[in-house]
């Protein structure tokens, strides 16, 4: 039987990391929150699965870096009140190409001009300091002394269990069928239908379903991303290597194509280290994320080549590949903003890769749409009519 339930201040759909940092936050204040979800928890589906995630510094936009450095702050904070460990410092190689003498690159001024802790290695420092790697030839290598390893699967964990001891309230399986805007939201589902006095959308790559309904057409494409780890050859030998990227390399079939290889030690599964591209193949929509069509055997041969390349120390054949979601925009910049006809519907969504690290900050800037509160932040460069405005900026990819 369809349940019917009109109790709640606030309404959050999606139940990935924003989503649940969101609700969390809300019920926190006091306010009555449910949190849905389309699936059984946990899943695989979206965005947020998996059990690590890159949590560092440099950016090259300072709005950025202030974001990330609160959000190191609340990440904390959460360890603190749920007892859990979540973050484990390892430092970050940063690894790009070297600058011509006297000239210094984007990155230098990252660290310099925002007072992040480094040091820069040359290639042979580098391969002296860690064992299992390569790299010879004109490398800049910066290293970022207090990035590490959050892990995703105790965050997401930890906010579902805080918002639920603050008296929040948790559906899952219930994918939402509709969303009707009134002065109250009600959100119809598989499974019955709820009202609320707010809703905060944080859909991932569902994003487009639920929000073009609402008239907003966001321009948003979803990406398969091959999650890739690889085996040591030597067990531990990567345990307690820094997490990494590199900025350096090129895809040899299509020039133009930028690709960031990134990695994190193997501590998420014994022995395999987690090494991956930071793009993928675009898709239809999240739904056909498994359709033989769209694994993508190109990029994990960028990789294979990688690996012999700069890493002896792992067999250069993925031992798992598992599949996650990016939803980007075209900037690769998220975008946060209220719905321009019902302010009591805000969203999140587009976060390019790179949201994770975030989520504590932008479920905090969501809350604050939602409550009419100043936001700490200048969110220009998030708002979803960028896109029609003519000179809009871009932000880095990494």
């Amino acid at each position: 039987m369809a349940s019917f339930c009109s109790d709640f201040d606030c309404i959050v759909i999606g139940a990935g990391i924003i989503g649940c940092s969101s609700a969390y936050q809300l019920a926190k204040k006091g306010c009555k929150t449910l949190l849905l979800e389309q699936f059984r928890l946990p899943h695989t589906r979206g965005s947020s699965h998996g059990q690590s995630r890159i949590l560092r510094y440099a950016h090259p936009e300072p709005i950025m870096v202030d974001m990330v450095r609160e959000s190191f702050q609340m990440w904390q904070q959460l360890e603190k009140e749920a007892e859990t460990k979540i973050f484990r410092q390892t430092g970050m190689l940063l690894i790009d190409s070297e600058s011509p003498p006297q000239e210094s690159n984007e990155w230098d001024k990252v660290f310099a001009n925002c007072d992040i802790p480094h040091e820069y290695l040359t290639s042979k420092e580098l391969c002296a300091r860690y064992r299992g790697i390569e790299f010879h030839g004109n490398y800049k290598v910066t290293l970022e002394k207090m990035a590490g390893v959050l892990a995703a699967g105790k965050a997401l964990v930890c906010y579902q269990n805080l918002l639920l001891k603050h008296g929040g309230k948790i559906l899952d399986g219930e994918k939402v069928l509709d969303i009707i805007p009134k002065r109250k939201v009600t959100v119809k589902t598989m499974q019955g239908t709820y009202v609320a006095k707010s809703l905060i959308l944080t859909p991932g790559p569902w994003a487009s379903q639920l929000l073009h309904p609402l008239g907003l057409k966001l321009p948003l494409t979803v990406e398969r991303i091959n999650t890739c780890y690889w085996h040591e050859k030597v067990q531990g030998t990567f345990l307690k290597f820094p997490v990494f990227a590199d900025v350096t390399v090129r895809d040899p079939v299509n020039a133009e194509r930028d690709t960031v290889v990134y990695g994190l030690p193997s501590d998420e599964y014994p022995g395999l280290m987690k090494v991956c591209l930071h793009q993928g193949t675009t898709i239809a929509d999240a739904d056909s994320r498994d359709r033989p069509e769209n694994g993508n055997m190109e990029d994990i041969d960028i990789l294979s080549r990688y690996i012999r390349h700069h890493f002896p120390g792992l067999d250069d054949l993925p031992h798992i590949v598992e599949p996650c979601l990016y939803t980007n925009t075209p900037d690769h910049v998220p975008i946060i903003d209220q719905h321009p006809v019902f302010p009591n519907i805000v969203f999140a969504c587009g976060m390019s890769g790179a949201g994770f690290k975030f989520a504590p900050v932008y479920g905090k800037i969501l809350t604050q749409l939602i409550f009419g509160e100043h936001v700490d932040y200048d969110l220009s460069a998030f708002r979803y009519n960028r896109f029609n405005e003519p000179g809009g900026g871009t932000m880095s990819k990494l």
